[in-house]
């Protein structure tokens, strides 16, 4: 989690606890590097894409819930777990308001904790055999067979990474669990820890109406996320605008080729978008 002190143009602050991705993080820091911002913490920056991962991060960052060790690399992107030293949780109640990306429609539980898939790939299937890989890509939200984690943890051995009783336990237990239009309100409903703070949901930026997979799944994002946070008397704001305006080529990297990151050139354009939300009047204050 970021928290960072904007300065509102008329005089004053406002205490911002931004969660999700790089395409909210980046944007975020090229308006403090603008000089209309100051960081009060940056570190743990641990990416979140879903309800339940964002939920896990603030209750982490507020001193409210222990990670295992183990799995310190599949949520944080670090091997060993931070020792909170009591400012982070202070810093987090005294936000005034904060601004959440959602940009994923599936998540991966073990048990009560949640991974970030990203990070999960990278340092538990990468390099672990063909039969990790066919595990993962048949993860459900039903058990995996017996034949195949057994193939699995076979495979973990052969490839020199000591399975033990977590890989044991992240074989057998881990689920991938997709969102739907029943369920996501709850899941958000659920995340919003304070509901007295102002809460801003953001979704992943849009490249085309083109209804290819990747596209669509975009679109039920965004319209699942804006009805159910302004059903929850939340916020909404839509970058796919400032995208679509500055077009494809100059807003994304690579020439507009990599639909997922921002072009360097574009994050102080999406952070002056990401601000001026921040900026506006409250809608309980309207």
């Amino acid at each position: 989690m970021l928290v960072i002190d904007f300065a509102r143009p008329n005089g004053g602050t406002e205490r911002v606890g931004v969660i999700g991705s790089c395409r909210v993080h980046d944007p975020l820091k090229e308006v403090v590097r603008s000089g209309r911002g100051a960081f009060r913490w940056s570190a743990f920056n641990a990416f979140t894409h879903t309800p339940a991962e964002a939920a896990q991060h603030i209750a982490f960052c507020r001193g409210v819930l222990e990670i295992p060790e183990p799995f310190a690399q599949y949520i944080l992107r670090q091997e060993k777990v931070p020792i909170l030293d009591g400012r982070l949780p202070g810093l987090v109640a005294s936000c005034t308001t904060f601004i959440v990306e959602m940009s994923g429609l599936e998540y991966l539980r073990c048990g009560h904790y949640v991974f970030n898939q990203d990070y999960f790939s990278q340092q538990f299937v990468r390099g672990s055999g063909t039969a990790v890989l066919e595990w993962q890509r048949n993860l459900s939200s039903t058990s995996p067979t017996a034949e195949r984690v057994r193939a699995a943890m076979a495979s973990l051995a052969e490839c020199g990474k000591q399975p033990g009783v977590a890989a044991e336990e992240i074989l057998c237990s881990l689920r991938s669990i997709p969102l739907t239009s029943d369920t996501y309100g709850t899941e958000l409903s659920q995340m919003v820890h304070d509901a007295s703070k102002r809460w801003i949901f953001v979704p992943h930026f849009n490249v085309s109406e083109d209804p290819g997979q990747q596209i669509a799944k975009r679109v039920v994002l965004r319209d699942l996320l804006q009805r159910h946070a302004e059903a929850l008397g939340h916020e909404f704001y839509d970058p796919t605008p400032l995208v679509a305006r500055a077009e494809r080529a100059n807003a994304l990297q690579g020439d507009g080729v990599d639909s997922y990151h921002y072009a360097q050139g574009f994050l102080a354009t999406a952070g002056d978008g990401l601000y001026e939300k921040i900026m506006e009047k409250p809608k309980s204050e309207a």
